[in-house]
């Protein structure tokens, strides 16, 4: 796509430290995701598979919806009911999601898969796994690939606004190499606003529009920011991710739920991660909300590189490992920053708390 974000505090903290610790963990995600191993030992994974066809009858479609071993993908304007070759193993499929592209062939309105492309970027998710099987476990999920927007959906009220879990999904979406979002939902509730809003706009560089699906408030601008790519909306439950998809094509009917009255919280409606087209080259991507939100598939010494803001003060640091947690003030130039007013404190106290978090 065309549009280029602005070269902020955000975009410069892309130097080769910070990117040599984002590419590791993603070699460490791709690892486990790219391959599989058959019951006879033998590795085999998507580069593997892409060696076996020859690429001729097939075309590039995008994975819209995945219903068990049945994917629907879209190619042009038709979307096609598609099925993996029988060459590809079921569990290497498994690891198909929306928004990658596929080589496909067309057989009638169907199709048949024949290899993934390799992704440009990722989001992903910590899955736990409590069954009785495996107690505790838990386990990375990628959700969607191949974003030009992550959209970080937050409310004003109903739910609370909590900016810990947009830093939260700020760090996921820079560790899958995603450009952010925010998105204020719910504007026509209050006209009070949290400080940390202007902090994410003037400091990090990141947009924030504000809107109200219900009455239409700033949809315009979300929807110019939003035309001509392909975008997925994050968010806890209950922020209206799902009602802001229906106010940009009147069209949709998509079922949305109320903020439970007495918790206060979001009540799930989407239970599966689909793609809809909104408009011609424009498709959003709708996840199932969250009431938690872990980034435990981040080392805990890699944290400080996530936040851009750190970066020019580090230099201040005594020590080359400093953590900026337990190390004296006089010793540690981010907590001197953060004396002095330069590091918003309420970002501060995000990466302490999830610092204290990860093991």
């Amino acid at each position: 796509m065309s549009k280029d974000r602005p070269n902020n505090i955000y975009d410069r903290h892309q130097n080769k430290r910070a990117l040599a610790k984002k590419e590791r963990a993603k070699a460490r995600h791709f690892s486990g995701e790219n391959s599989c191993e058959e019951s006879h030992g033998t590795i085999v994974s998507w580069e593997s598979i892409n060696e076996i066809f020859e690429r001729k009858s097939e075309v590039i479609g995008t994975v819209v919806e995945v219903r068990s071993s049945i994917f629907y993908v879209l190619y042009g304007e038709d979307i096609f009911r598609c099925k993996l070759d029988q060459k590809i193993p079921f569990q290497l499929g498994r690891s198909l999601v929306v928004g990658d592209k596929v080589y496909f062939e067309i057989e009638d309105n169907s199709g048949i898969i024949k290899s993934r492309l390799e992704r440009e970027n990722y989001i992903s998710r910590i899955r736990r796994d409590n069954t009785r099987f495996s107690s505790y476990q838990k386990d990375e999920q990628v959700v969607a690939t191949n974003i030009d927007v992550g959209v970080i959906v937050a409310t004003t009220m109903n739910p609370a606004f909590h900016a810990n879990l947009i830093d939260r999904y700020l760090i996921i979406m820079q560790n899958g190499g995603v450009n952010p979002l925010i998105c204020l939902n719910k504007c026509d509730l209050t006209n009070e606003r949290d400080s940390i809003l202007n902090y994410y706009r003037n400091e990090l560089g990141i947009n924030v529009i504000e809107i109200s699906a219900t009455t239409g408030e700033g949809m315009l601008n979300l929807q110019d920011a939003l035309r001509g790519r392909l975008t997925v909306l994050l968010g806890n439950s209950g922020v209206g991710k799902t009602s802001i998809i229906n106010a940009l094509n009147k069209d949709f009917q998509l079922k949305t739920k109320t903020v439970s009255a007495k918790h206060k919280e979001g009540r799930h409606t989407t239970t599966t991660t689909t793609l809809h087209t909104w408009q011609a080259d424009s498709h959003i991507i709708d996840t199932p909300g969250t009431r938690s939100l872990e980034i435990d598939n981040i080392h805990k010494e890699e944290l400080k590189f996530f936040f851009p803001e750190f970066e020019q003060y580090e230099a201040d640091c005594k020590y080359n490992d400093c953590t900026h947690d337990h190390e004296p003030e006089d010793s540690c130039g981010v907590k001197k920053a953060v004396a002095c007013g330069n590091i918003n404190q309420g970002r501060y106290e995000s990466y302490l708390r999830m610092l204290k978090d990860l093991v």
